[in-house]
């Protein structure tokens, strides 16, 4: 085999083992005893430090005004399972999820 051909392997391989390591988008996780984060498909639990919470709120006008006043604090606890979404390197929790017949 050539050194050029070698190389182009070399490089195809690094570049495969790379994308290997990087997380999916979007991952179901469990929050754990110590609000630690352990993802689904990505290595160890993300200590409470590393990853975001969405929080959730709509304003609303009153006086009357059909709009409605919704606000929703995500409040977590150990075991619960949450919907992750990857924002460049950041996790965000972006909901608790439940089963179906919960």
């Amino acid at each position: 085999m050539s050194k050029g051909v070698n190389r182009l392997a070399q490089a195809i391989d690094a570049r495969t083992a790379k994308k290997m390591t990087v997380p999916p988008s979007i991952d179901l996780g469990t929050i754990g005893e110590d609000s630690s984060l352990k993802l689904d498909q990505f290595g160890p639990a993300l200590p409470r430090s590393a990853y975001l919470i969405a929080e959730w709120m709509v304003n609303a006008t009153s006086d009357g005004d059909p709009n409605l006043e919704l606000q929703l604090s995500l409040v977590l606890k150990p075991g619960d399972r949450v919907l992750v979404l990857w924002v460049r390197d950041d996790p965000v929790v972006i909901s608790k999820v439940v089963p179906a017949d919960a």
